[in-house]
């Protein structure tokens, strides 16, 4: 928002009132979204977060067309406004996470194995050849 809000004192300042007030409906139009964006979110979780239990439930409200348009655009702020990098992050985090849990998993097992194999071997007596 800050890049928009920057644009409007820049299109008043240059005098030109179209496109102030042109950005001045965008900005609004995108303050609607996100306040009905949080408000479904906060909703969903209302209703659905009893039913999954223990852990939170990630709600995303997202703007494919929006997306588009302003990557394309390369105005990162707007992007961002999408919804579609947080559910980017969002998954990430997940495969991050089992990626993690893989690790940990081959450290508890298949590293104690070969450790312990390594040491019978160590210990194992060698016999001499008559």
């Amino acid at each position: 928002m800050a890049n928009l809000d920057r644009d409007i004192d820049k299109a008043k300042a240059n005098g030109n009132q179209s496109r102030a007030k042109k950005l001045k409906l965008r900005r609004r139009r995108w303050l609607l979204i996100n306040a009905r964006s949080a408000h479904v979110e906060e909703e969903l979780k209302i209703v659905y977060e009893p039913e999954i239990g223990e852990g939170a439930l990630e709600v995303f409200c997202v703007s494919d067309t929006s997306y588009e348009k302003y990557a394309r655009k390369g105005n990162a702020e707007m992007v961002l406004a999408s919804g579609i990098p947080a559910v980017r992050r969002f998954c990430y985090t997940i495969t991050a996470h089992a990626q993690e849990l893989q690790a940990i998993n081959f450290l508890h097992s298949t590293l104690s194995s070969l450790l312990y194999s390594a040491e019978l071997r160590a210990a194992k007596p060698t016999v001499q050849p008559r």
